[in-house]
């Protein structure tokens, strides 16, 4: 049992309770209000305050699965971001906008499946080509 007891007041807050909790290597510390003892905080109370302050889990994963899938398919394929869009929704990555061939729309869906956290992908890029076709050249 320790001879120094610390104490906290109502007003103090979650991250310097945590700290005081820390530093004396203490479980719980009580809270005091005029004098009087009005509860007690546990270091499990930090934990249950902290889980239900975090955000929601499936809207922040989504958007580092979409920041994954962008950044590797800028990285690896080179392809433009001007030109190429990712959203992801309950992990499903959906790709849309244009490429340069089929062969990097075909390469833009493996690498955005290999991503940890895609669920499924819907691959709506176009093969869009630069290169005027024969028909086109002809005409002009």
């Amino acid at each position: 049992m320790s001879h120094e007891v610390s104490a906290v007041s109502e007003t103090t807050p979650i991250h310097h309770i945590a700290a005081l909790l820390n530093a004396k290597k203490i479980k719980r510390v009580p809270v005091i209000a005029d004098g009087k003892v009005v509860g007690i905080v546990s270091r499990a109370d930090i934990l249950h305050s902290i889980v239900a302050s975090a955000p929601d889990d499936s809207a922040s994963s989504d958007e580092a699965i979409r920041l994954a899938v962008s950044t590797r398919l800028c990285r690896e394929l080179n392809l433009d971001p001007a030109r190429v869009s990712v959203t992801v929704s309950n992990g499903d990555a959906h790709l849309w906008g244009q490429v340069s061939s089929e062969a990097e729309r075909k390469a833009a869906y493996i690498v955005a499946e290999t991503v940890n956290g895609v669920r499924g992908i819907i691959n709506d890029l176009r093969a869009v080509t630069d290169t005027p076709s024969v028909v086109e050249a002809a005409v002009h």
